[in-house]
């Protein structure tokens, strides 16, 4: 446990206190609100937007060059219209470096194991899922962002 020097545990806090810009993508209102309030507190800079279904995440994401795109995206697997492997799938057609969280209530996730599974899928949110495990997944990919920098 005391292979990690102290320098790079706190050059990691900071750089995960960078302004990200996360979509969230889930048809439960009150769950897209918690989920944004966390992730707020776990990041105060960061800019969070909402959408109900995946086609409107995917909308945002392939807008206009000219705005600056997501870093991270939290979405439920269950959605009308395009379910959250789809929209992965999509996102990673576009956006290869957008990292996805996916958000389940299931214990099974068909096409989440094995060859189907998106390369941009770097985390799974079991529902009804704490503001730890949130901060896991975020750090995780803020982590991930800074990589190619």
């Amino acid at each position: 446990s005391h292979s990690v020097p102290l320098s790079q545990i706190l050059w990691s806090k900071e750089k995960n206190m960078g302004n990200h810009r996360i979509l969230i993508a889930d048809d439960s209102k009150t769950l897209s609100e918690l989920l944004g309030f966390t992730l707020k507190q776990i990041c105060p800079d960061c800019q969070i937007e909402i959408t109900s279904d995946g086609l409107a995440a995917l909308e945002k994401v392939q807008r206009p060059p000219a705005s600056p795109t997501f870093d991270m995206i939290f979405t439920d697997y269950d959605m009308p219209g395009m379910n959250g492997l789809e929209l992965a799938h999509a996102v990673y057609e576009s956006h290869p470096d957008i990292k996805v969280v996916l958000m389940t209530g299931h214990s099974y996730v068909p096409g989440l194991n094995g060859d189907g599974r998106p390369v941009n899928l770097i985390g799974l949110l079991k529902k009804p899922f704490v503001k730890k495990e949130v901060e896991q997944a975020f750090n995780l990919i803020a982590g991930h962002s800074q990589d190619g920098v």
